[in-house]
């Protein structure tokens, strides 16, 4: 199974879920690819996550740059589903995965405050 993993503001919180999910030996076969500004895969996988089933595809900051690095994944790859941390990345990533009938999920974090 693909998964396209896509975070705007790669913080403490989505780094810690990145890294205690995607090591988990079930998810061995699972290949991830994240999009992220400035993302280094040893800041999301430290020591913890050994299969190599994760890559990190560096983009701009820009909502711009994100939104085509999506697409341009999107098209080339073809994930079997997206994965959206935060707001931002979910309105970047519902357009693309509506019109090539991706199945998108979001999780959210403290929108409410």
């Amino acid at each position: 199974m693909k998964i396209l993993l896509v975070v705007r503001h790669p913080v403490g919180g989505i780094r810690t879920y990145i890294r205690y999910v995607y090591s988990e030996p079930v998810m061995a076969d699972v290949q991830v690819a994240v999009i992220a500004p400035a993302l280094e895969k040893e800041d999301v996988t430290g020591d913890q996550l050994q299969s190599g089933n994760l890559v990190c595809l560096h983009t701009g900051s820009s909502l711009m740059a994100i939104g085509w690095s999506v697409l341009r994944n999107s098209l080339g790859q073809r994930p079997d589903i997206i994965h959206s941390h935060g707001f931002t990345s979910a309105f970047l990533v519902n357009p693309v995965a509506k019109l090539l009938r991706i199945p998108h999920i979001v999780t959210l974090h403290d929108v409410f405050l």
